[in-house]
C-alpha cells in the first residue's frame, strides 16, 4: 500500500489516507511513532496534490487539468477531514468549495430515475459530507428508500452517514444495521465464528 506506480489522485488518497489512520491509532494506542516524518511527508504531499487538482468546477480530478469526478471528490473530502482532525493545515478552500459542490450534486438530479451505479456514487457523497458536519438528512432518507438497489459497499457509506446524524435516523439505523448483518457469513460454532464473507 505504500507505494502506487501511478501517482494519481486516488493512488495518493489510497497511500496517504491508511497512513493517516495508522498514525492516529499509534498514537490513541500511546505507541512508538511508525517512520512519522514518511506519515506527515505523504499526507502533506497529498494535501498539496489535492490543491493542485481542484477544478475550475470545484471537485477533484484524477490528474492536473483532467475531469471533475464526485466519487474522487467524495473520498479526498473524507481523508482532508480526518487530516484535519489529526492536527494537519488544510487550506479552507478545499474543504468549501468541494463540499458545496457535492452538496450541489445532490440536487442537480432526479432520485427516482437514477441508475444503480448513479446512487452507489450518492451514498459515497452523503458519508462524506457527514463526515464533514453537512448532513443530508432527506437525501440520505431517499437513499434509505432505494437501499435494496446499492451494493454493501454503498449502504456500509449510507449507514456511516445515518449514524453521524443518528437522531435524525435511529430506526433507519437499526433496520440498516441488522440487513447488513444478515448479508454477512460467519463461520465456526458460537465463539469461535470468524469472518466468512
Amino acid at each position: 500500500v505504500l507505494e502506487y506506480p501511478y501517482g494519481c489522485t486516488e493512488q495518493r488518497l489510497s497511500r496517504a489516507y491508511p497512513m493517516l489512520v495508522l498514525q492516529k491509532t499509534l498514537q490513541r494506542f500511546a505507541m512508538r511513532r511508525l517512520s512519522s516524518q514518511r506519515i506527515n511527508q505523504a499526507v502533506t504531499q497529498t494535501i498539496q496534490h489535492l490543491n493542485s487538482v481542484l477544478t475550475r468546477r470545484g471537485l477533484f480530478s484524477y490528474w492536473p487539468g483532467g475531469s471533475s469526478n464526485l466519487s474522487l471528490s467524495a473520498y479526498a473530502i473524507s481523508f482532508l477531514v480526518e487530516a484535519q482532525a489529526a492536527g494537519y493545515n488544510i487550506p479552507a478552500h478545499l474543504l468549501g468549495k468541494v463540499t458545496k459542490e457535492l452538496r450541489r450534486s445532490l440536487r442537480s438530479d432526479a432520485i427516482l430515475s437514477l441508475s444503480n451505479d448513479f446512487l452507489e456514487n450518492r451514498a459515497e457523497i452523503v458519508a462524506a459530507l457527514a463526515l464533514a458536519q453537512q448532513h443530508e438528512p432527506t437525501y440520505i432518507r431517499r437513499l434509505f428508500a432505494k437501499r435494496s438497489k446499492l451494493s454493501l459497499y454503498a449502504r456500509s457509506q449510507l449507514l456511516l452517514a445515518m449514524v453521524r446524524d443518528r437522531p435524525r435516523h435511529k430506526r433507519s439505523i437499526w433496520l440498516l444495521t441488522k440487513e447488513l448483518e444478515n448479508r454477512v457469513l460467519l463461520k465456526g460454532v458460537a465463539k469461535s465464528r470468524r469472518f466468512a464473507g
